[in-house]
């Protein structure tokens, strides 16, 4: 039988409507027997889901015990980076070293892979369990600056409500 007929058949049999009235009504059901088991939607954003302990999201950037950056701005991160997300500003500080005046990781190109994580030797940049990114302002709210970084590195939050963004 061809595709479009087997459509038909399915369209005039009504097939796919009694399929969908029998997941609806096996739900109707259990929520009927056991209704604390049934959870059909979730309350969000009052309800808040926890992310997987594997996820990735926000990047954040670690300091160091004396308060200082991590990052030494090699550039390794922006390297591996396949999105071209990350950009590492430095300037030559005195007795000729790199010292990192700006890191911006630009969030609608970066694909949370986590190379740039697994990258780094300073163990600088983290991604976060945060997964609340959606705003309502201008686009370049999500060129996640440095002071960001090191806000959400800081706290390391679950939930939005926990960092002022």
């Amino acid at each position: 039988m061809s595709g479009s007929f087997k459509k038909f058949i399915r369209t005039v049999t009504l097939v796919d409507l009694i399929k969908g009235l029998a997941l609806t009504g096996g739900v109707w059901v259990r929520s009927i027997v056991t209704p604390k088991h049934v959870l059909v939607t979730r309350q969000y954003p009052e309800e808040k889901r926890p992310s997987f302990p594997n996820f990735k999201g926000h990047h954040g950037f670690l300091l160091k015990e004396d308060g200082s950056l991590k990052c030494v701005g090699c550039g390794i991160c922006a390297g591996v980076c396949p999105a071209k997300a990350i950009r590492v500003y430095t300037e030559e500080g005195k007795d000729h070293e790199k010292v990192v005046t700006g890191y911006e990781v630009d969030a609608f190109r970066c694909i949370y892979c986590g190379f740039c994580e697994e990258a780094c030797p300073k163990d600088a940049i983290i991604l976060t369990r945060l997964y609340e990114l959606a705003d309502y302002d201008n686009r370049e709210q999500y060129r996640w600056k440095m002071d960001r970084l090191i806000e959400v590195g800081k706290k390391r939050p679950l939930f939005r409500d926990e960092v002022k963004l």
